[in-house]
């Protein structure tokens, strides 16, 4: 068990390694870092789990308290580094909230587990708001406060999302191009007035410019 211990305790270090990178602005060479990291990270979550599911690493803080951390919350904070380092805005949104539901379920009811829940259920709330998402996100950060209450970054995220309306957080959650847009919508409109049509009556025109101008927003607000 010695060598679990072992291991154990260098998931620790890669995970202390990773924690000191600024997450606020990550560059597209840092994020392949971290997942390049992560791939080794999570071949040794899989040695220990393949012999203890059950391990856990008993680590003294700087307080004197004695943190427990069980291989199923490292495998939480796997999943929450993968989901910060695919945050670049070219993953799918909606993929992010599978990674980071499925480290929510990874984490324990201990100390540590709780606390790192609650930061998942933090960085859910914040894909939620960029998906235009109002009440999801909010439902989402009133968890992260019930697991962790002395957190002020989960009380001003909600403070945030709550006073903001929830069409500016629809249009906040647009990827894609205005200019694509509004001239999809410019277009719709003049076929409208009757000033444009291809090669069909001028409704059908107008309901297809329409259905391009939406279809184009949603794609780009959902990914």
């Amino acid at each position: 068990m010695s060598e679990i211990n072992e291991k154990m305790k260098l998931v620790k270090s890669y995970f202390d390694d990773i924690a000191k990178i600024d997450m606020s602005n990550i560059s597209y060479e840092v994020s392949m870092r971290m997942l390049d990291t992560l791939k080794k990270v999570n071949k040794h979550i899989n040695d220990i789990l393949s012999v203890d599911p059950k391990a856990v690493l008993v680590v003294e803080g700087e307080d004197g308290y004695e943190w427990k951390y069980l291989v199923s919350d490292f495998q939480g904070d796997a999943l929450i580094y993968e989901a910060v380092a695919k945050h670049d805005g070219k993953n799918q949104r909606s993929s992010l909230v599978g990674i980071l539901e499925k480290a929510i379920n990874s984490f324990s009811d201990n100390a540590y587990g709780v606390l790192r829940a609650a930061r998942a259920y933090y960085l859910l709330s914040l894909v939620y708001a960029e998906m235009g998402l109002k009440e999801k996100s909010i439902s989402s950060i009133k968890k992260a406060i019930d697991l962790d209450p002395d957190e002020f970054d989960y009380k001003k995220q909600y403070d945030e999302i709550s006073g903001t309306s929830g069409a500016i957080i629809a249009a906040q959650s647009f990827r894609g191009s205005w200019k694509v847009l509004i001239f999809l919508v410019g277009m719709s409109l003049l076929s409208g007035y009757g000033m444009l049509s291809v090669g069909f009556s001028m409704f059908p025109t107008f309901v297809l410019l329409v259905a391009l101008a939406g279809g184009y927003y949603w794609w780009k607000s959902k990914k």
